[in-house]
């Protein structure tokens, strides 16, 4: 049988096609090094993990304690954080978030960034390929190509890919979850789910949305291969550092004090319109009350057209009103932007990809000018945090039943 796959032809173009594409991202990744990594100081987000991840698996010390978060500050700083608003660096994640980053610890520095960045560059082509298989969006070669390229260079990816921001590996976990259970492998989606947690901010609402789909679905693997999962990693967790769970959470409850910025939510009420927290709170009940009620339709909506669109409502959802956001967070917005290209190329097969053309062109230009015309120092200003989600978030609002129909008539159910 190995005899006759090997004299297939199109076995053979595979392997090959296959081979070249290493050695290119090897080459890729070589160039990265000598242009940047090896010139440039900058990757503190990938860098302050890349110390904690060593110091538990190759040094055996704990990544949430003091002594650790002090070594951080004095490479990301030159000096410890003594004074107010500096970085405390400390680790903010579950300790299994080392399991999407173990490979590049045991690597230097600036080869571990670029490996990384050329990781998370390989993340966000994959996601594209998997969610344009989920939607049913048949891109060409070029389009493919071009669509990825845009991506990859789009103000949050771009962002997250210099910075070596754990969500956009987070982000693939996502991807993976939604099209495992589209082929019908619910238990490994189950176990990615639990994945896509590393980061949990931006997956706060995403998880019980998926929880409670899978619930109503009686598609039990899910739930029981994610509750394992998490049992699993906890229990690893206090076997290898029985402290991990308190000195976690002591961590997240000492971020707020040297954090600076707030949910675009308030954002939008109290620097862009001065309308003050009153109006915070009663906006985030109303977007709350319109993700409540995409899940309501998309449970009810038997063949699962609605799904998508309830996922996009709910990351846009979850990034206007979560306490604490990161424009890198955006790159879960990817779900819905892919969705209404896919709408639109179904739509109007021809001129649709040059509209799609038309609106990437437009959103890499136009935020990436933003953030120049805007940018104190290396500092990002708060007018990032809004026009990609509320843009999203207007479409689909406006565009409910055309994106929930294009799905059911292209066969996109779940």
């Amino acid at each position: 049988m190995m005899a006759m796959r090997e004299q297939d032809p199109s076995f053979r173009n595979r392997i090959l096609g296959a081979a070249i594409l290493f050695a290119l991202v090897i080459v890729y990744t070589w160039g990265i090094f000598t242009v940047f990594t090896s010139q440039d100081k900058g990757g503190n987000d990938f860098l302050s993990r890349y110390m904690d991840w060593r110091a538990l698996v190759l040094e055996g010390r704990n990544p949430y304690s003091d002594q650790v978060a002090e070594e951080i500050q004095v490479i990301l700083m030159g000096r410890q954080a003594t004074l107010p608003g500096d970085d405390q660096a400390g680790l903010i994640y579950p300790w299994y978030a080392v399991l999407v980053q173990l490979p590049f610890i045991f690597f230097p520095w600036p080869w571990a960034r670029a490996m990384y960045m050329v990781f998370c560059q390989v993340c966000i082509v994959i996601g594209l390929g998997l969610t344009a298989h989920m939607l049913k969006w048949k891109l060409s070669p070029a389009a493919f190509a071009l669509t990825s390229v845009w991506a990859i260079l789009f103000y949050p990816e771009a962002r997250g890919i210099i910075l070596g921001q754990i969500v956009i590996t987070e982000y693939l976990f996502g991807v993976l979850t939604v099209w495992l259970m589209h082929v019908r492998r619910d238990g490994w989606a189950g176990v990615c789910l639990v994945l896509a947690t590393v980061k949990p901010t931006p997956v706060f609402l995403f998880v019980p949305f998926i929880l409670l789909y899978a619930l109503t679905r009686r598609r039990w693997r899910v739930i029981g291969a994610s509750g394992v999962t998490l049992a699993a990693l906890i229990l690893v967790g206090f076997i290898i550092l029985p402290t991990w769970l308190s000195d976690w959470l002591r961590q997240i409850a000492r971020y707020p004090e040297y954090t600076v910025g707030q949910s675009p939510m308030w954002l939008l009420t109290n620097q862009a319109t001065r309308l003050g927290d009153v109006w915070t709170w009663l906006l985030s009940a109303v977007c709350v009350g319109w993700m409540l009620w995409a899940w309501i339709v998309a449970l009810r909506d038997r063949e699962g057209a609605a799904f998508h669109w309830a996922m996009g409502v709910t990351f846009v959802v979850s990034d206007l009103i979560v306490y604490r956001s990161a424009t890198t967070n955006y790159i879960f917005l990817l779900f819905p932007i892919y969705l209404i290209f896919a709408a639109l190329a179904h739509a109007w097969p021809r001129a649709g990809v040059w509209l799609i053309v038309a609106l990437q062109g437009i959103g890499l230009v136009g935020l990436w000018w933003l953030f120049v015309a805007t940018v104190q120092g290396t500092q990002e200003q708060p007018i990032m945090f809004v026009p990609q989600v509320a843009v999203v978030g207007l479409a689909l609002l406006l565009g409910q039943r055309w994106l929930i129909e294009h799905n059911r008539q292209a066969g996109v159910t779940l």
